[in-house]
């Protein structure tokens, strides 16, 4: 049976594990640990630490798509933690710092908020390892397949660059989970459906391989509301995307 999840479950698994340390580890040694970052490396903290604020936003933008008349009963508590976050130095101060200033309660909503967001039917399907790591083959495998097609070298880039965007949220997956993931895969077919608007014979079917491997992408998780966002017409012809009848 497929798990359940969303942006709220997430973050509240994140923060959990974060919170649950030892108050006198510094600060980056506790986001190093939760976020499977390298210890040695500001940079990929940082990066990561980003992608968690990332994943703030995406809750933001859910809570707000909700059927209830409170959401700043969920909102106040998400943007108090992000705050003090924000806030907070990376070295030369303990995790207390910033334990200190986020009452367990406050966790509590926020796992409260990802069922509610589960309940109205906007989470999310979580993607096994092996279908992620199947998945990114995929998606190497048609890298590839564009870099040896006879395509002019912009659309290659383009097209490379797109699958990129979802091959890095697979491989931060931890972090970025199926509420990034959807973000991510919409925004390739999107941008990649203008793109094949443009193209003829050949491009647009490598341009066509990259809308269906983000469609799946997309039906893996199971968001075929969300799909109601991209470009008008889109799904009128997806059959015309398939290898073959891009011309």
């Amino acid at each position: 049976m497929l798990q359940s999840t969303s942006s709220g479950k997430k973050i509240y698994s994140i923060l959990k594990k974060a919170w649950n340390e030892d108050g006198k580890i510094h600060i980056v040694q506790v986001w190093a640990k939760v976020l499977e970052a390298d210890p040695s490396n500001q940079a990929d903290i940082s990066i990561k630490i980003g992608y968690l604020i990332e994943l703030f936003n995406n809750l933001r933008n859910d809570i707000d798509s909700l059927d209830i008349s409170n959401k700043e009963k969920f909102l106040k508590p998400l943007n108090k933690i992000q705050i003090v976050l924000l806030n907070s130095p990376l070295l030369n101060a303990n995790w207390a710092d910033i334990k200190g200033q986020i009452a367990e309660e406050t966790l509590d909503l926020i796992d409260a908020c990802g069922d509610l967001i589960i309940a109205q039917n906007k989470g999310f399907y979580e993607i096994l390892p092996s279908e992620l790591e199947e998945l990114q083959q995929q998606i190497r495998n048609l890298q590839d397949e564009i870099r040896e097609a006879e395509i002019d070298k912009d659309t290659k880039v383009f097209l490379i660059n797109e699958l990129r965007k979802i091959e890095d949220v697979i491989l931060n997956y931890q972090i970025r989970s199926s509420s990034g993931l959807s973000k991510v895969s919409e925004e390739v077919i999107g941008g990649t459906f203008v793109k094949w608007l443009q193209l003829l014979e050949k491009p647009r079917e490598m341009a066509g391989k990259v809308i269906n491997i983000a469609i799946k992408t997309n039906s893996m998780i199971n968001v075929s509301e969300r799909l109601s966002k991209l470009p008008e017409g889109l799904k009128d012809i997806v059959p015309l995307l398939l290898p073959g009848n891009g011309k």
